[in-house]
């Protein structure tokens, strides 16, 4: 808009000084007015679409100028816009950039030959303005140097806030990172405090529990009523020092439990089949997770075991008042001669060892299991309430081993 209106400003300068000429509005000034507004706004949008053909409105002009000296008033709308063509331009060769550059001062070939040919009474009115013209050039040329100089700040401005943010980018992983292998360490050393906790003052006390029950069926025997009491005393003290090292150690063990990890490790317990793993569960207790992991590697055993597929798709869900596991693979079971088994849930209705321990984990947690045929393959729905809901058992059985390692 600015640019225009500096146009604007050129025409009305150019009216002024033709009126004068002419010494009045005629049908030739009013032609040579609208020859340079027509001039300017096509130059505008030229030299926005681009700026290689400018030089056409530039040199219809200083055609039209030649033609006749009237239209030597539009020239400087037609210098404006040459100097305002970029210096950076495409150039082929070393010709074509003189050329360009010569093309700059194409405005001032009519204003010459009207100052040398024409009569010497017009001479005040052509002089004029080719003085508006010069001054019309130079205000272009600033006008183009500004706008350089704004272009390059502005990429030095977007150069600078792209490095910026990839710093940022670089220092928010660099701090993930680091937080990552806090926590991690953290976890360990959590589980490492628990299992040492474990392993030798649990083993301690509770020798030190069948000690004094020992001691108080000695006494007992004795009939030393005192000493077996005192005995009792001590079996109770040091059974409630137990209950309170286990209850710490469980919840050392709770915070080290590292839910995408185990997931994670879960999920590639079947090297044969291709498991795709979708986590959207950041956190859940211990028991849970022991469950979900314990449940997802039975399922890829028995996929891998009794049935013709290749890959598994395994979802975790985390809905506001239950977590969801389902385990779909895309194989039809097979019999033991490797026979493909009817697509038939009623055929495959006989719950094996691995379905049951599933279904024996998920009732320990209040949860519900569902198994069967599903389109294609066998699929595992589990879904166990949330710990307002849930109970917090430990199954003892081989398989929470498995699933804590």
């Amino acid at each position: 808009m600015n640019r225009i209106a500096d146009k604007l400003m050129l025409a009305v300068l150019c009216a002024l000084l033709l009126a004068r000429d002419s010494g009045g509005v005629t049908p030739l000034s009013i032609a040579v007015i609208l020859t340079a507004i027509c001039c300017a706004g096509l130059g505008e949008w030229l030299l926005s679409a681009g700026p290689e053909q400018t030089w056409v409105p530039i040199s219809a002009v200083s055609i039209a100028a030649l033609c006749s000296p009237t239209f030597v008033f539009s020239l400087p709308v037609a210098a404006y816009d040459a100097a305002r063509v970029p210096a950076d331009a495409p150039r082929a060769d070393a010709w074509g950039a003189t050329m360009r550059h010569a093309f700059r001062f194409v405005w001032a070939l009519p204003l010459a030959t009207a100052l040398l040919l024409e009569s010497p009474h017009r001479h005040s009115a052509t002089a004029t303005a080719t003085a508006l013209s010069c001054i019309a050039y130079l205000w272009g040329r600033s006008v183009r140097r500004r706008t350089e100089l704004t272009n390059r700040l502005r990429a030095t401005q977007d150069a600078l806030r792209g490095d910026t943010r990839m710093l940022r980018a670089r220092l928010a992983d660099a701090q993930e990172e680091r937080s990552t292998a806090t926590r991690m360490a953290t976890l360990n050393e959590r589980t490492r405090i628990a299992r040492d906790i474990h392993d030798n003052v649990g083993h301690l006390l509770t020798r030190a529990i069948m000690q004094s029950e020992a001691d108080r069926v000695v006494a007992e025997a004795r009939r030393d009523t005192v000493a077996a009491q005192q005995f009792a005393d001590v079996n109770t003290t040091i059974s409630e020092a137990m209950t309170m090292v286990r209850r710490s150690v469980h919840d050392l063990d709770d915070a080290g439990v590292d839910f995408h990890a185990w997931m994670a490790d879960a999920a590639r317990s079947t090297a044969r089949l291709r498991v795709t793993l979708h986590n959207a569960i950041d956190s859940a207790p211990a028991p849970v997770a022991r469950c979900l992991a314990a449940i997802i590697r039975e399922s890829l055993a028995n996929t891998a075991r009794h049935s013709a597929a290749d890959s598994v798709a395994v979802s975790l869900q985390d809905f506001p008042a239950f977590w969801q596991l389902v385990v779909q693979d895309n194989g039809r079971i097979v019999d033991r001669d490797g026979t493909p088994s009817p697509n038939t849930a009623a055929e495959h209705d006989v719950r094996g060892m691995g379905l049951a321990d599933i279904e024996t984990r998920v009732r320990a947690l209040d949860g519900t299991c569902s198994t069967g045929m599903n389109d294609t393959g066998w699929r595992v729905f589990v879904s166990i309430p949330k710990p307002k809901q849930a109970k917090d058992p430990e199954p003892e059985h081989p398989g929470d081993q498995g699933a804590q390692a």
